[in-house]
């Protein structure tokens, strides 16, 4: 990636209730602010984890999540 197509990236924060897949694929939605660091994310399953900001992302369900895609910005 060049810097150019850097500039170029659309960067979204991650906000209170968001809907976020992290990076081994669960569903989740964020439920508290940052503590250490780390924000509160309430999965599908009902469980409560803390995750770093790098470690989600938003999730969109019109994604496919079995085709690859050409944005590198969101390749794990």
């Amino acid at each position: 990636m060049t810097a150019s197509e850097v500039t170029h990236l659309i960067i979204k924060m991650i906000e209170l209730g968001m809907q976020v897949e992290d990076i081994r694929g669960y569903l989740g939605v964020v439920a508290a602010s940052p503590r250490n660091g780390k924000w509160l994310i309430i999965k599908d399953d009902g469980r409560a984890v803390r995750r770093a900001e790098h470690e989600v992302r938003e999730f969109d369900p019109s994604w496919d999540r079995h085709e690859e895609r050409e944005d590198t910005a969101y390749s794990w």
